[in-house]
């Protein structure tokens, strides 16, 4: 899968930049990184923002040299996905 590294601005709220980088990533069907105070921070296409800045929460404490963080996917409702309702003969749209 294609990775694309993106530039958080400092001074940046970081759950904003997460929302940002989710949704990137599942616009652009791809995984997206950012470092961010020190924690590089990934979401992949599905990636639930609220995750991913809890991890990178958990993550800025931590005591390791080299930091990341990875959120998952998870199933979210893409209504640009859904097919489109049929309507019956006789019913008006």
């Amino acid at each position: 899968m294609l990775t694309i590294k993106a530039e958080v601005s400092g001074g940046a709220a970081i759950q904003e930049a997460c929302e940002d980088l989710c949704l990137l990533a599942s616009r652009l069907g791809c995984i997206v990184r950012a470092e961010m105070n020190g924690v590089v921070a990934m979401a992949k296409p599905g990636s639930d923002p609220r995750d991913l800045f809890q991890l990178w929460e958990r993550e800025l404490e931590s005591k390791r040299s080299y930091k990341v963080v990875c959120a998952q996917p998870v199933e979210l409702e893409r209504p640009w996905e859904r097919p489109a309702p049929q309507h019956s003969a006789g019913q008006s749209k």
